[in-house]
């Protein structure tokens, strides 16, 4: 009879199946990365994987939740691209403000071309109708042209202008509602990682702990709600997950105050 496995040979032969699964499938090289990487320090993690496999009660399927939340966050969610979804951010920040100051300046000009149209005795026959601006936008959307396009003719056709907004009310709706966008997260995920203002390891902390989070839970293989890892084990993965050199090393101080920030976040969105 066999002996069981060790706990560090459990975690590896599951990163070893991962490996062997993406490359037969050819998919997250990045991924294959991460496992890689755990696997030739796999000395420096005896201690984590001994204490995950004793709080998981040996539960061969939340250990390899666990594993995959290292592999996902490791692969995903790197300094670099964290920067990256920073940089996003702040994107989509400069465009809304940019959209709103645009489509002001366009409803500004709408209103003049109708006020030229209306008392200059010229007119550049351009679009007015809302109704028609519908139309011609929607001319290559089979859907629309199967069940809107006439139900919206005879609309237009029994109300007339004053019934329905002139362009430039459209466009100033969009104008402010640009105004007022706020920016969240679409996820607890994203917004632990880039809540901060300044990048810095503790956005993949945090990352970390948010991915352990999404995977808590009371059904079968999930991650317990109250398990906790030592700072100390979380600080030896997140320093091997990232590749941290020797002097930027985490330690499980940094662990405590990340782990405290993102408790509060948790409350805020909760």
């Amino acid at each position: 009879m066999s002996n069981p496995p060790t706990s560090r040979g459990f975690f590896e032969d599951h990163l070893r199946e991962q490996i062997r699964y993406n490359i037969e499938h050819d998919i997250l090289p990045s991924e294959n990365a991460v496992a890689r990487r755990l696997l030739d320090r796999g000395s420096e993690l005896a201690d984590v994987y001994d204490e995950i496999h004793a709080k998981l009660g040996r539960d061969a399927t939340a250990m390899k939740v666990f594993t995959n939340c290292m592999l996902s966050v490791g692969a995903f969610w790197s300094p670099a691209q964290i920067a990256q979804y920073r940089s996003d951010r702040n994107s989509l920040t400069a465009l809304n403000r940019m959209i709103a100051e645009r489509a002001h300046e366009l409803a500004d000009l709408l209103v003049q071309r109708d006020s030229l149209h209306n008392h200059s005795g010229f007119s550049s026959g351009t679009h007015y109708d809302i109704v028609e601006v519908i139309d011609q936008a929607c001319a290559g959307n089979g859907r629309y042209t199967s069940y809107v396009k006439e139900p919206l003719a005879q609309l237009g056709a029994r109300f007339d202008m004053k019934y329905w907004p002139m362009l430039n009310e459209v466009v100033r709706v969009l104008a402010v509602d640009a105004d007022n966008a706020k920016i969240t997260a679409s996820d607890l995920l994203t917004e632990s990682a880039t809540q901060s203002k300044r990048p810095s390891t503790a956005d993949f902390t945090r990352a970390l702990h948010a991915a352990i989070d999404e995977n808590r839970g009371t059904w079968s293989g999930a991650i317990p709600e109250d398990l906790t890892l030592s700072d100390q084990s979380m600080a030896n993965l997140i320093n091997i997950l990232i590749e941290l050199p020797v002097e930027k090393m985490v330690d499980p101080a940094h662990v405590k105050n990340s782990r405290s920030k993102h408790k509060k976040l948790k409350l805020k969105n909760r």
